[in-house]
């Protein structure tokens, strides 16, 4: 478990040793017993894009336990006035691998090994710097495998799971997590503690102690390994970022940090709905899925831009010809925004006719080419309750109809 419950000392239930980890854990870091990067200014240099739909550009200074994010010009923000806070120069970061560590709120963080052993668990080769409190570790998952994300999906609320590669299939494992380290893990199973490889092992899965309310997290922090953290920035300062998930404060590589995406009660991402209503009808293109920030061939987002580049965007939908994308404003948002084109995918193929409609009125009517820069839009949705993005094929019915809605959101404007 995320405590050391071993049957020696008490039974499995008990809470005792909760209070001393947390307390060591607090020494640990207020002594800051972990260093940090220090990050020249030119590494600070970063992007500023808001709500409203403003860019800056400038050297962040701070991010203070309030919120307010201040460049080091002077100009500054609430961060819940922000879309996003880019680090200039930054790519889109890699894709994560394994072994890797999976957080309560989502976060995911790539390592090497890890250590689990008196109510402490470390890991190596990581973007953290700080011992992680146990009570924010969803598990840890070695490799992909069906069974193993089906158990990290469901945690137990009284037992830990661990999930091991057994001669034709995989075995699950219920007890308590004694202990491990790079090469063995221990197990407390059926009264008896059993040691197991741990490159037989595909994944941990730590009980769910805590039940009842979460802190909402509104901030999305993606680093340049791949790992990226749920929760919100506690501090930057002088080069060094604190960031807190569910309260448990993380020291953390900022240097390795290549973007923070901000979620708030004023902004809603296409792409996160649940309850998208999507509609295709190919005519002589082969049948795809519509993809969610991912293009319909299952590639990043790619528009071609005004100055002849090719920009990549994080967030949208990516259908084909025919489709009808439909979804409610039930957050009583003002307008929507995006950008929208052909994707780069085509390598200049493709022609086709997109539409919005608001409760049935057209709000936009466009004709797009593959060899024509995608344009942004901004669009009044003042009282729309429902919302359709359109596809038509164009002269060459559906072939190469790649539409890509990048950066599609709602937004509530003053």
């Amino acid at each position: 478990m995320k405590q050391s419950l071993s049957p020696k000392n008490r039974p499995a239930t008990t809470n005792w040793g909760r209070p001393l980890m947390l307390a060591f854990w607090m020494v640990v870091q207020s002594l800051g017993v972990v260093g940090f990067s220090q990050i020249d200014e030119s590494k600070r240099r970063v992007s500023v894009e808001t709500i409203a739909g403003e860019t800056a550009m400038g050297v962040l200074e701070s991010i203070s336990s309030a919120g307010i994010v201040k460049l080091a010009d002077g100009r500054s923000w609430q961060i819940s006035e922000l879309l996003s806070l880019a680090m200039s120069g930054s790519d889109s970061g890699a894709m994560l691998g394994f072994p890797r560590i999976l957080l309560v709120d989502g976060g995911e963080v790539a390592m090497k090994t890890a250590t689990f052993a008196g109510e402490n668990l470390t890991i190596d080769d990581s973007i953290i710097r700080s011992v992680i409190p146990p009570e924010i570790v969803r598990g840890i998952q070695w490799k992909s495998e069906q069974t193993a994300e089906v158990a990290l999906q469901n945690p137990r609320t009284d037992r830990d799971r661990v999930v091991v590669m057994g001669e034709e299939q995989p075995v699950t494992l219920d007890g308590i997590i004694e202990g491990f380290d790079a090469e063995r893990l221990v197990i407390n199973y059926d009264g008896q503690s059993r040691s197991i490889q741990v490159d037989k092992i595909l994944a941990v899965v730590f009980a769910d102690l805590q039940q009842g309310s979460r802190p909402a997290s509104s901030v999305k922090a993606i680093f340049s390994n791949g790992s990226r953290l749920d929760g919100n920035v506690h501090e930057w300062r002088d080069g060094k970022l604190v960031f807190s998930v569910r309260g448990s404060l993380l020291k953390v590589e900022a240097s390795e940090l290549i973007r923070l995406e901000i979620r708030s009660d004023r902004l809603q991402y296409i792409s996160d709905l649940a309850d998208l209503e999507v509609e295709s009808k190919p005519i002589f293109a082969p049948p795809r899925s519509w993809q969610r920030d991912r293009s319909i061939e299952g590639n990043p987002l790619r528009l071609l831009t005004a100055n002849g580049n090719v920009q990549v965007f994080r967030r949208g939908l990516g259908v084909a010809a025919y489709s009808r994308v439909s979804f409610h404003n039930s957050g009583n948002f003002n307008h929507l925004s995006g950008t929208v084109g052909i994707d780069a995918e085509t390598e200049g193929r493709g022609n086709c006719r997109i539409l919005i409609r608001g409760d049935g009125v057209t709000l936009l009517d466009r004709h797009l080419l593959a060899t024509q820069p995608a344009e942004p839009f901004d669009l009044d949705i003042s009282g729309v309750s429902r919302i359709e993005l359109i596809v038509e094929p164009g002269e060459l019915f559906d072939l190469s109809d790649h539409v890509s809605w990048a950066n599609l959101r709602m937004i509530k404007k003053d």
